[in-house]
């Protein structure tokens, strides 16, 4: 589970080593890194700093941004996730998320996708209604696709005295 970068990671992870997550949640994350490097660009008062910007997300190697991105590896995701973004998110655009669910059900991989998308929401939550809704949202998910009662495979059992 994360939000912004940590949203990424939450969806990237499940996607590089699928057996070792029942599930991931996503708040705010980036999915597309190429779509995300061109709005960001945009911030930047100056190109040098955009270019200083992009060299050091894509690295020495220049990455291919497709091969890293949730969104163009959708086909990938098979584990159950909880997508959630604010609608007025001015950090990573909310069609970061949109078009994330939307490949998914494309790819038709049957993975289970939960979507909530909080109107009034930025970066971050600005009403507590909207953030104790998306926590009890997060208890159910995790309750269904990640309980506490199932032992991790391999796992040794737990011993108590």
């Amino acid at each position: 589970m994360g939000a912004s970068y940590g949203g990424y990671a939450a969806l990237w992870a499940p996607i590089r080593h699928p057996e070792r997550y029942r599930c991931a949640i996503s708040f705010a994350g980036v999915t597309d890194v190429r779509a995300m490097l061109r709005y960001d660009s945009r911030r930047f008062t100056a190109t040098r700093y955009s270019r200083e910007w992009r060299r050091w997300v894509e690295g020495e190697e220049h990455s291919d941004m497709d091969a890293i991105s949730p969104l163009r590896q959708a086909a990938r995701i098979s584990v159950p996730l909880l997508v959630a973004h604010g609608e007025r998110d001015r950090n990573v655009p909310v069609a970061q998320s949109h078009d994330l669910i939307r490949a998914i059900a494309r790819a038709g991989t049957g993975a289970n996708v939960e979507s909530v998308f909080y109107p009034e929401a930025v970066h971050g939550f600005t009403r507590p209604q909207d953030s104790t809704d998306f926590l009890r949202r997060v208890e159910a998910f995790l309750t269904a696709h990640n309980p506490a009662t199932v032992a991790a495979a391999g796992a040794a059992p737990v011993v108590t005295h």
